[in-house]
């Protein structure tokens, strides 16, 4: 497998890394600073390292540290796919979560990825997106309607 580090640390982080990498999967269109401010204020995180430093994988949750968590922005360099380590971001993200109900939200194309991994598919939750975001919403079947 390929050389790769996990970090729950906000050190060594290089944040411009971050943000173009959630900007590229369009998870966020905030600014980086907004994006450092979000991972801080967030109650777990995990960061995935190649061998040179780079940060390549990205993870995190909010909670209120007893019954839920919500899993945001998971996120891996396309070149790193297929090689178990988003499953390992995944999977280190939720043993910090340990006893919580744990939502993810996600693109429509990964359910089943993360069916695979033991998440179950909601049919209730309802959700208030910003106004810009709502068209691309739909046209990513995010939403119906």
């Amino acid at each position: 497998m390929t050389d790769i580090s996990f970090s729950t640390e906000l050190t060594n982080v290089n944040w411009t890394d971050v943000t173009q990498l959630l900007h590229s999967y369009g998870l966020t269109d905030l600014s980086e600073e907004k994006i450092k401010l979000a991972f801080k204020n967030s109650y777990k995180f995990i960061f995935a390292f190649d061998a040179k430093g780079q940060t390549v994988g990205v993870a995190r949750a909010v909670s209120d540290g007893v019954t839920h968590a919500e899993i945001y922005n998971i996120a891996l360099v396309e070149k790193y796919h297929h090689l178990g380590i988003g499953r390992q971001l995944f999977q280190r993200l939720v043993e910090q979560l340990d006893g919580m109900i744990v939502t993810l939200y996600t693109h429509p194309k990964t359910i089943d990825w993360y069916k695979s991994l033991g998440m179950s598919q909601l049919n209730t939750a309802m959700v208030l997106f910003r106004p810009h975001e709502k068209e691309w919403m739909l046209q990513e079947k995010f939403i119906d309607d």
